[in-house]
């Protein structure tokens, strides 16, 4: 079978006109019919599994949250682009917390802050300061969460950036203890 990826590339709305309305809308559609559970695409998928985490680098993963019983919900398989690194864990923007929509619009601006050196793969330059301070980048703020390497329960796929926009749009948020509809409630609350 055909990676995931690979075949919602050749339906991806970046070759379209640069992420219009109507290409998103479309292409959201389109992934609404996907049936993969997390499990699945981590196990079938061709991204490379890792457990070096870089800054500016989109990782998928398992994660079993150290306060589940204080947090009134969390992602059970974050869609996270690293903002900082830290010797236990990072910090990072879990896509998975504000709908496809704003999500759309949200990686439209991150975008702009992709740089790609000779020697390196491209990555976001996005660091805590700019997405807390930028009104382009507002809808950011509801996706930044604190990750600890301890509570990983699984290497992380490494998506590789020819992919960032198909895989932060896939239905595969683990929302445990709320629903998906009340944790874009709250995230849209926080946005205004």
């Amino acid at each position: 079978m055909s990676d995931l990826l690979e075949r919602l590339d050749k339906e991806s709305p970046s070759e379209l006109q640069r992420r219009t309305n109507e290409s998103m809308r479309w292409f959201t559609s389109q992934l609404r019919n996907i049936k993969t559970k997390p499990e699945s695409f981590f196990k079938k998928s061709n991204q490379s599994k890792s457990r070096i985490y870089l800054e500016g680098r989109m990782y998928m993963f398992f994660y079993n949250a150290k306060w589940k019983d204080k947090l009134p919900y969390w992602d059970r398989f974050p869609c996270t682009i690293i903002l900082e690194t830290y010797q236990n864990g990072f910090l990072g923007l879990n896509l998975h917390y504000i709908p496809p929509r704003l999500r759309a619009l949200f990686l439209d601006e991150a975008f702009e802050y992709v740089k790609a050196e000779e020697t390196e793969t491209e990555r976001f330059t996005l660091k805590y300061e700019i997405v807390n301070a930028s009104a382009k980048l507002k809808f950011g703020k509801a996706c930044i969460k604190r990750y600890l390497f301890s509570q990983m329960d699984s290497a992380a796929l490494e998506i590789e950036p020819d992919y960032w926009d198909i895989a932060a749009m896939l239905p595969m948020a683990q929302f445990q203890k709320q629903s998906v509809i009340d944790v874009y409630k709250d995230s849209r609350e926080m946005n205004r």
